[in-house]
C-alpha cells in the first residue's frame, strides 16, 4: 500500500509488483497509511483532518473518523491488535493530544494530553494494552483500556527528542530512537537502564522483535540489528537501500521485511549533462537476521509520475509471500 500528496492511496499485489485497487477519499495529501492485519481492510490519515477504512478489495469507505472538534491535522496512525481501534498522533501544535478511535463507531474512547509537550511519535504495545506518546520532555505511556496514565519516562535536555517509539509486550520495555542514539527504558519504573550512543549513524525506523530484546533499526540507506540489553551491534543488513524514513517494517523471529520508499536519480533525456529527476520506487525485501543476509527483493517500480508518495505499509500476506520466498 503506497499513499500520496495527490490524495490517493494504491493497493499493490506482493508479486509481481501490479497495481490492484486505487483508493481516494479526498484530493488532500495522505499523510500515513496502515493496513489491518486481516488484509482485507486499509487506512489512511489525511491533510483534510479526516481518517478513512476502506474495503482493499473493493475500495468501498467503510469509516471515518473526523478530527475536528478533537484534535489538530495528525500524520501519524497505528492500528491496535484486533483491529478494532486506532492511535493517531503527531501534530505541530503545542499540546495537541494523541486519540483512540473506535473503528466500529468512528467516535473518540480516549483522547490522551501530553500536558504542555509537542508529540513527535506515537506508539503501541504488540498486545495492544499500552500506547506510548513520545514527544519532546518526556515519554507518556497509558493503559489503553482505561485511558488512565501509567508510567512516565522523563528526557534530558541534552537529548535529541525521539523520531520514533516502540514498546514490548504489555509495555515492559520502552525503546526509542533519536538520530545517533537508541534509548531503553523500564516501562514499569521509568528508569532508564540503557543509553546506546552510534556515532556517524542515522536513525530514523526501529522495530522491537517479539523477544523483547533486539531491535532493528533503519536509517538513511543502513540497516542493523542491536542486543538493546547489551548495548551491542549483532548484525548489519547487507544491501538496504535509501528511503528507510519511508519504510513499513514487519519482523518476526528470524527475519525481517521491509517494504520501503526511496528517490532514484535518473538523467533526464534532452537535458544539460549532470540534470537530474527523482524517480519514486517501492522496493519489497526480506532479510536473514541472524546472518544479515538479503534473502529475497521484489520491485514495484516506477510509481506514477502523479503520484510522489508519503507513506507506505505491508499486509500479512506479503509477509507471508517474503517469507515463503
Amino acid at each position: 500500500l503506497t499513499a500520496g500528496v495527490d490524495g490517493r492511496a494504491v493497493v499493490w499485489s506482493a508479486a509481481p509488483g501490479q497495481a490492484l485497487q486505487e483508493l481516494r477519499a479526498s484530493p488532500a495529501a495522505i499523510l500515513d497509511v496502515r493496513i489491518f492485519d486481516d488484509g482485507e481492510r486499509v487506512i489512511a490519515i489525511s491533510a483534510d483532518m479526516q481518517a478513512t477504512v476502506w474495503r482493499a478489495d473493493t475500495g468501498a469507505v467503510l469509516q471515518r473518523m473526523d478530527f475536528a472538534g478533537v484534535c489538530e491535522q495528525h500524520r501519524s496512525l497505528r492500528i491496535l491488535p484486533g483491529g478494532g481501534e486506532v492511535l493517531t498522533g503527531v501534530s505541530e501544535a503545542l499540546g495537541d493530544p494523541a486519540v483512540l478511535w473506535s473503528i466500529v463507531d468512528g467516535r473518540p474512547m480516549h483522547v490522551f494530553y501530553p500536558a504542555g509537550d509537542t508529540l513527535t511519535s506515537i506508539g503501541a504495545s504488540p498486545c495492544g494494552s499500552v500506547v506510548a506518546l513520545a514527544g519532546q520532555l518526556r515519554i507518556n505511556l497509558w493503559n489503553a483500556t482505561t485511558g488512565a496514565l501509567r508510567t512516565t519516562l522523563e528526557l534530558s535536555a541534552r537529548w535529541a527528542w525521539p523520531s520514533e517509539v516502540a514498546l514490548s509486550h504489555g509495555g515492559a520495555r520502552v525503546v526509542a530512537i533519536g538520530p545517533h542514539s537508541i534509548f531503553v527504558w523500564d516501562g514499569a519504573t521509568g528508569e532508564l537502564r540503557r543509553q546506546i550512543h552510534a556515532p556517524g549513524a542515522f536513525f530514523d525506523a526501529i522495530v522491537l522483535l517479539l523477544d523483547g530484546r533486539r531491535a532493528v533499526v533503519l536509517g538513511e540507506g543502513a540497516g542493523s540489528v542491536w542486543d538493546i540489553d547489551a548495548g551491542t551491534r549483532l548484525q548489519e543488513l547487507e544491501g538496504l537501500v535509501g528511503g528507510s524514513a519511508r519504510a513499513a517494517v514487519s519482523a518476526a523471529a528470524d527475519a525481517i521485511v521491509v517494504c520501503g520508499g526511496m528517490t532514484n536519480f535518473v538523467p533526464v533525456e534532452g537535458q544539460r549533462e549532470g540534470l537530474l529527476r527523482g524517480v519514486d520506487v517501492v522496493e519489497t525485501a526480506v532479510w536473514d537476521l541472524s546472518s544479515g543476509r538479503r534473502l529475497w527483493t521484489m520491485e514495484h517500480s516506477p510509481l506514477p509520475s502523479s503520484q510522489p508518495f508519503c507513506s507506505v505499509a505491508m499486509g500479512p500476506a506479503a509477509v507471508s509471500l517474503a517469507a515463503e520466498r
